[in-house]
């Protein structure tokens, strides 16, 4: 019998390790370090928290094996590799003649499949080229995969399995459309277009590798060059899995700080088997051993291990009548929109300051140019803005005085003051609240809740507060 061998022991938490916002987990505040000239003197000098958290997520996903895999729909729209993306039987597989039905035993095993991207759109570009569809960016292939808001987070994403089976089937027309499941062939005469891709999906499983697998996502804002993040972001999933496995200091959060990682998310789900029988400490949260539920690998529980290039077929090559078969193409093309339109892009909330002046951007380049260029040190990731408008959310209005300070609102006194993004209309579980403060002369905004800030508690808040989204 094989075994998934993975880097480390990893803890089953299902619940926020830290909490951005407030919490006994909050990021000290960094030491001042406004430059050698920083102007007048600086007496209280106060920068708040950076948003540090990670929430951890464990996930199992229970199948019934090749049988329910091969030949059902599968939504391209949803997660990559998983269960829950099939859909309906499109095809019979018990109606393909045994020359046309392969299936074989084929124990083999991976220590881990790694993709990447520098944001959301690069990651989902990453699976959706390893199965051979989507050379559009612009569309959601496997955005049910993404565990961040954020449309700038940074992704790595690891995937061990053991392989127990493959099976597949040609697909052409010819062989497809004389092994039609009773089901699809009524609904074809049954339902609109629309309910016709909501069943069954925008393809179906021609081919498919199932065994048991092991899938570990991370997810962060790296507040980095574009060329550092992928790098940044691994390293970030490295300390994760050492801090659970209890290889790490008691504070995830400053290591993560020193990586330029912000709001990051970890997802570790395992796939088939018996799940009651992953064996974990309930005090601990460590793992204990997996042999069992390895051992407990079996046909009738392998789940989808792998994806390939051809292993997905389109929808429409199952549909005959070539009238029907346009309008389940427009529908596909309808589902597509709606689900991209679900994913809205978002920019983080960076605060640079001297301790004197503070000022908050939405780009890691206007930050870098102004602590490069002005002096004006950047202090990390509060938060993250929806780019446009969505649903509910509503404008943050930013203005800078003639002496520099900056002001953020949610009302637009006069035409100067610039909207930078949207924020949340009121807290919810995943959202940060942005407080702002005052020392009575200045303005300036904090994750930390508290009554009085400073070494020397001279600012206080105002009673503002704005809802961000987790970087």
């Amino acid at each position: 019998m094989r075994k998934i061998y993975l880097l480390s022991p990893v803890a089953l938490f299902s619940a926020a390790l830290f909490s951005c916002g407030g919490g006994d987990h909050i990021v000290p505040t960094p030491t001042p370090n406004p430059g050698p000239n920083p102007g007048p003197v600086v007496t209280d000098f106060y920068v708040s928290p950076t948003c540090n958290d990670c929430l951890v997520e464990i996930n199992t996903e229970y199948c019934d094996g090749l049988e329910e895999v091969l030949g059902s729909g599968y939504d391209v729209t949803g997660d990559y590799m998983s269960a829950k993306s099939l859909r309906a039987t499109v095809v019979d597989i018990s109606k393909l003649s045994s020359d046309a039905l392969t299936v074989f035993n084929a124990p083999a095993s991976s220590t881990g499949e790694l993709y990447s991207g520098i944001d959301a759109a690069s990651f989902l570009s990453d699976l959706s080229a390893n199965v051979g569809i989507g050379s559009d960016d612009s569309e959601p292939y496997f955005a049910g995969t993404l565990n961040s808001v954020s449309s700038q987070a940074s992704y790595v994403y690891n995937i061990a399995w053991i392989r127990g089976q493959i099976g597949g089937f040609p697909a052409t027309t010819s062989t497809v459309r004389r092994a039609l499941s009773s089901g699809f062939i009524l609904d074809l005469m049954a339902l609109t277009p629309d309910d016709i891709v909501k069943k069954y999906g925008t393809h179906f499983v021609s081919h498919a590798c199932v065994g048991l697998a092991v899938k570990t996502l991370y997810s962060a804002f790296v507040d980095a060059r574009d060329s550092e993040k992928v790098s940044k972001a691994y390293k970030g999933l490295s300390a994760v899995e050492s801090s659970l496995a209890g290889q790490l200091g008691p504070d995830l959060s400053l290591t993560l700080a020193g990586l330029d990682n912000y709001g990051a998310t970890f997802t570790k789900t395992f796939c088939g088997g018996e799940l009651s029988l992953l064996e974990y400490d309930k005090e601990t949260g460590l793992l204990g051993d997996m042999t069992a539920w390895q051992e407990s690998a079996a046909p009738s529980n392998y789940s989808l291990v792998s994806l390939s290039d051809g292993d997905l077929t389109p929808l429409t090559v199952a549909i005959d009548d070539m009238e029907l078969r346009d309008e389940v193409e427009m529908a596909i093309w309808r589902y597509m929109q709606n689900a991209n339109r679900s994913n809205v892009a978002t920019v983080p909330l960076l605060q640079n300051s001297n301790g004197v002046l503070y000022r908050y951007v939405t780009s890691y380049e206007e930050s870098e140019a102004l602590e490069n260029e002005s002096g004006i040190k950047a202090f990390g990731v509060l938060g993250s803005l929806y780019k446009s408008r969505s649903g509910d959310a509503i404008p943050l209005y930013s203005f800078i005085n003639s002496d520099g300070c900056q002001i953020l609102s949610l009302i637009q006194p006069t035409d100067e003051w610039e909207c930078i993004g949207y924020v949340l209309p009121s807290r919810t579980n995943s959202s940060v609240s942005l407080y702002e403060i005052s020392d009575g002369t200045r303005y300036a905004y904090t994750i930390e809740a508290a009554n009085s800030y400073g070494p020397r508690s001279e600012w206080h808040p105002t009673g503002a507060v704005f809802h961000l989204l987790r970087p």
